[in-house]
């Protein structure tokens, strides 16, 4: 009679296997730290890019006055307003910080009504930001690096 051999893993074979893993897990984490953040900050600013297009796109449509203005600070989230009705509301955004003027008022014509404007989004701890702009037309646009 032939004995067969057990198919698997020894003990041994297991350990190294699993201490491999960790260390390569652990090497892995400072990077994806840093890019979760990053990815933290392009959100924030995509949503607040478009969320100023919108309310540029509201003033034209309605020739009418629309207001985007924060929920207390920009990073607890904002909103979109025209003659007292709620147009869209952006929650709060986590671990970003968000700083920008008071409020953006857009007129009939999509011009605001305030010179240039600037909203400065980073992650704090981080190198990461973007700057996200509204011209005097109104349009805005979003950059990477801080808003100087």
């Amino acid at each position: 009679m032939r004995k067969h051999a057990l198919a698997g893993f020894t003990l041994t074979e297991l350990m190294v296997s699993v201490s491999i893993l960790a260390i390569a897990a652990t090497s892995a984490a400072p990077s994806m730290t840093a890019f979760v953040a990053s990815q933290r900050v392009k959100s924030v600013a995509s949503d607040l890019y478009s969320d100023l297009q919108r309310a540029r796109s509201e003033a034209i449509k309605r020739n009418a006055s629309v207001v985007l203005a924060p929920s207390g600070a920009w990073a607890e989230g904002w909103q979109i307003t025209a003659e007292s009705a709620v147009l869209g509301v952006q929650g709060p955004a986590a671990r970003v910080t968000v700083s920008g003027p008071s409020s953006v008022t857009y007129g009939g014509l999509g011009r605001t009504t305030a010179a240039q404007l600037a909203f400065s989004v980073a992650a704090p701890g981080t190198t990461t930001t973007r700057c996200v702009r509204v011209s005097l037309s109104g349009q805005p646009s979003v950059a990477t690096g801080s808003c100087t």
